[in-house]
């Protein structure tokens, strides 16, 4: 069995970030468990990348705003991803960098899709 996870979160936010929570919540789980846990963003998603994309979400149901789910999971170490199509596309209206570039929260990369074809042959991934 491996020792690392892929969630691939590919939600609009539309639904008030309740699927995005659960993403989240699977990967805190995985991480708990010892697990290397990489998030890749896309699509809207691709927004909870960045410092302030998760900003006013508040999932019903959920007992913290999805900006805490994001905090904790880079507290424990998740590597969180951005598709890089997606990160030009819905992120371009966010807070800017030093380079003019949408900010990222620190540790977050950004990736094309071919990351997510490439860990498919070496761990198991779960889709939201």
């Amino acid at each position: 069995m491996s020792d690392s996870l892929l969630v691939v979160l590919a939600d609009s936010l539309a639904d008030g970030g309740r699927k995005a929570a659960i993403a989240f919540g699977v990967a805190l789980a995985a991480l708990a468990d010892g697990k290397h846990v990489h998030m890749f963003l896309s699509l809207e998603s691709a927004r909870l990348g960045t410092p302030t994309g998760a900003d006013g979400i508040r999932p019903r149901g959920f007992s913290e705003p999805l900006s805490d789910y994001v905090g904790h999971f880079n507290d424990l170490g998740g590597k969180l991803e951005v598709c890089s199509s997606c990160f030009e596309e819905y992120c371009q209206n966010l807070p800017k960098d030093e380079q003019g570039r949408p900010a990222l929260r620190p540790g977050t990369t950004i990736h094309s899709l071919g990351i997510v074809a490439e860990r498919a042959a070496s761990m198991p991934i779960v889709t939201f």
